[in-house]
């Protein structure tokens, strides 16, 4: 095991990552995709059909047979026509549909596809309201020690390290490291983009040496290359 001085939950890296940890298969392995997992909201069958009866205040189609899934498939076509316009218009769009029928799973789902895109189309006041906004709805309804939840505070992190605000990212970041720790197993992919991004925020501090730890962590994680994408 590589010897490093860490504290606080550094140690807790040493401790418990090592190789040949089990990994978690997943389909759902995209930088910055976040599908709120089952058992992290109690409204229906899925977060996209949660009061799917009810239509939007703005003549939106009624919710009832909408695949989450779809929705973001739609959204990936849209960036795969590079029509950056029409995929921000949508998720806006999406985000408008659920705040009107109360879905506050849908909501996060597409607040956490918002911190991506705008990070990378450097829109920083879009970017950070979505961070706000997600971080708001993950602390209301109780999803901190969540994985759903630590992939919200993961992805608001590192928008907030993309804007300039590594160190107000920091606290986030640990928030995902203890939601991941409490319910995945050590070799889970998703430890890897956690890793990966927080060394990168450590580099953005000047702290080199806790840099260097969390890249030598992404030694004991199953990675899928889309991963550890830069943000």
């Amino acid at each position: 095991e590589m010897q490093r001085s860490l504290v606080g939950s550094e140690m807790c890296i040493r401790d418990r990552f090592k190789p040949g940890g089990a990994a978690v298969p997943s389909d759902d392995r995209r930088e910055g995709f976040m599908i709120l997992e089952k058992e992290d909201w109690k409204e229906g069958a899925c977060p996209a059909e949660s009061q799917g009866k009810k239509s939007g205040s703005h003549g939106h189609e009624p919710l009832q047979n909408t695949s989450i899934h779809g929705i973001i498939e739609e959204f990936d076509r849209l960036l795969a026509r590079d029509d950056k316009d029409a995929a921000a218009a949508y998720l806006e769009t999406w985000l408008s549909r659920f705040e009107d029928t109360g879905d506050w799973a849908g909501q996060i789902t597409i607040l956490n596809e918002m911190m991506g895109f705008y990070r990378n189309t450097g829109e920083k006041e879009k970017g950070l309201s979505a961070v706000k906004k997600g971080l708001s709805l993950a602390g209301e309804h109780r999803l901190s020690e969540t994985v759903s939840g630590g992939t919200t505070y993961l992805n608001a992190a590192t928008t907030l390290k993309a804007f300039g605000r590594a160190a107000e990212a920091m606290p986030y970041y640990e928030q995902a490291f203890r939601a991941y720790g409490k319910n995945l197993d050590a070799g889970d992919y998703r430890f890897g983009g956690l890793f990966n991004n927080m060394a990168l925020a450590y580099e953005d501090l000047g702290d080199f040496a806790k840099a260097e730890a969390y890249y030598g962590c992404l030694l004991y994680t199953s990675p899928s290359p889309r991963d550890y994408a830069a943000s």
